[in-house]
């Protein structure tokens, strides 16, 4: 349980209360289960799909990141310019994460249906035609392309097509934009940003 908690921070919809108690679920089905009590946003479709008796980790990680989206796109609407960019550049993230996941084996899905809105670099057309990429090497050119003159574009290239290290370099490049940020404009979201990334930073060791 103790390993399940590193590094979450709780919130309005998940007290610390909560998250202990979602630690301590045996199963994934349970932990789904508990979500829907909680009234969790996104928790009947990540209930439904947890309690098959096969459930597709896929699935339920497509689940997780719609809720996500939703989310993000909700707080978007009340937030200044700078996390509004940290929404959008999560996005991006999450697309990029999700093109290389498909195009390394998870062919059997829709990719446009798997694509989420609010990223500003990365459109569905060039997320489904990474998806479709045959080789690492391609899946990193692919995306470079899509992401014009995102900065991500040179994480992606430098990580040819290793989602996990995306993940990885991408929030250590966030976490370094939200520091200078947060010295410029102390009173915005930057100070805020930087400190949960820093908690973010502690469970992918990208300080």
């Amino acid at each position: 349980a103790e390993d399940r908690l590193a590094g979450l921070v709780p919130t309005p919809l998940l007290p610390e209360s909560a998250l202990v108690a979602l630690a301590h679920e045996p199963t994934a089905a349970r932990v789904a289960a508990h979500l829907v009590v909680l009234a969790y946003p996104g928790a009947v479709e990540i209930a439904e799909l947890a309690s098959r008796a096969h459930p597709v980790l896929f699935e339920l990680e497509l689940a997780l990141l719609r809720a996500f989206a939703a989310r993000l796109a909700r707080a978007s609407s009340s937030a200044d310019a700078n996390l509004r960019g940290v929404i959008a550049w999560k996005m991006d993230v999450t697309n990029a994460m999700t093109a290389l996941t498909i195009a390394a084996g998870a062919r059997d899905v829709d990719a446009p249906a798997c694509f989420l809105p609010g990223g500003r670099a990365l459109g569905r057309e060039g997320f489904v035609d990474a998806c479709a990429a045959d080789s690492r090497l391609a899946r990193g050119d692919r995306l470079a392309r899509a992401l014009g003159e995102s900065p991500l574009v040179g994480i992606v290239r430098e990580i040819a097509g290793d989602g996990g290290r995306l993940e990885r370099h991408a929030s250590s490049a966030l976490l370094a934009a939200q520091h200078r940020a947060a010295r410029i404009e102390p009173l915005l979201s930057a100070p805020f940003v930087e400190f949960l990334l820093l908690v973010e930073a502690q469970s992918l060791d990208v300080r």
